[in-house]
């Protein structure tokens, strides 16, 4: 089974040219100064859309959570048949 590659829309096209250049940028919301991800047109916390800009970040911080998804189809089929995901 094929590696799947994600498709930018017109949102979430910053983020995937940042990855390409090995960097790491998150949404920025000016008004309430928090990061965000995914990317969304307006801050989820405060909603303002005005001041949503990229930032750059060094990509440390604290994993808060974590599922495992497991999906029998792929078991046998690749090596990798386990996604981990951690916000």
């Amino acid at each position: 089974m094929p590696k799947l590659i994600p498709v930018p829309d017109a949102l979430s096209k910053p983020f995937w040219d940042a990855v390409n250049q090995r960097r790491l940028v998150l949404q920025h919301c000016a008004a309430c100064d928090r990061l965000q991800y995914p990317p969304q047109q307006a801050c989820q916390v405060c909603g303002s859309a005005a001041g949503v800009t990229w930032k750059e970040v060094e990509g440390r911080g604290h994993i808060a959570s974590y599922i495992v998804i497991e999906d029998g189809r792929l078991i046998g089929a690749c090596r990798i048949s386990r996604i981990t995901w951690r916000w």
